[in-house]
């Protein structure tokens, strides 16, 4: 009788230990994975998928880059612009003085630095969230070897 008490106290607080283990998760959005304070890329998708996960973070995003009166968004692809899938792009609070190559980057595709909001969705609402606090935008290289 003690022993079968005793296995079933060990197996018991095994699963707890392991669960507890389980539960934690592995990733901890609030810190940057490269142990800086420099943002790291996340994908339009993924963003879109999860927002309130990104609400407020720092993030660099690469996607295609469309300037124009109340549609300054970045979509993954240009065919979602092409294609008025605006709610799969990001509105894009740019300040175009203080980014003054911006002209040149429109309709290309970009690496762009800033803040996720996820409860601003642009003009009439028609994005998936906006990128607000732009610190730093370049166009975007593959990199070839």
């Amino acid at each position: 009788m003690k022993t079968i008490y005793f296995s079933s106290i060990c197996i018991l607080s095994m699963l707890l230990c392991t669960n507890k283990s389980f539960s934690q998760d592995s990733i901890k959005y609030s810190e940057r994975p490269n142990g800086h304070n420099s943002p790291y890329r996340i994908p339009i998708k993924e963003i879109l998928e999860s927002p309130d996960v990104y609400e407020g973070t720092h993030l660099q995003v690469v996607g295609y880059l469309h300037l124009d009166w109340e549609a300054d968004a970045i979509y993954l692809k240009k065919s979602d612009l092409k294609n008025r899938y605006y709610s799969r792009g990001l509105w894009v609070h740019l300040n175009q003085f203080k980014f003054k190559q911006a002209a040149k980057l429109k309709d290309k595709y970009v690496v762009i630095d800033a803040v996720f909001d996820a409860n601003d969705h642009g003009h009439e609402n028609l994005w998936g969230g906006a990128l607000k606090n732009v610190t730093a935008l370049k166009p975007y290289r593959k990199f070839h070897r």
